[in-house]
């Protein structure tokens, strides 16, 4: 169901299920991947906060990503 378009919501949920299973194995790349995609529509607070979202989030992108795409898609610029 997801594949063929399912509900936004879910397959947003399921990114962040996903991503957190991928960051128990270690596999930091896959799990920042998929928190960066999800960071904008986070709706998955059934399963943990916001906050521990956020802190997961950086702390998967600092180990996995380059820093461009660190700057890119994690941190905000204001300028």
């Amino acid at each position: 169901m997801i594949e063929t378009g399912g509900d936004w919501d879910r397959r947003n949920r399921l990114k962040v299920y996903e991503a957190t299973y991928l960051m128990s194995i270690r596999d930091f790349k896959g799990a920042a991947t998929l928190f960066v995609d999800s960071l904008s529509t986070f709706n998955s607070t059934e399963f943990m906060a916001y906050k521990d979202f956020i802190r997961y989030t950086i702390i998967c992108a600092i180990v996995a990503l380059e820093r461009v795409e660190i700057s890119s898609k994690v941190i905000l610029d204001e300028r």
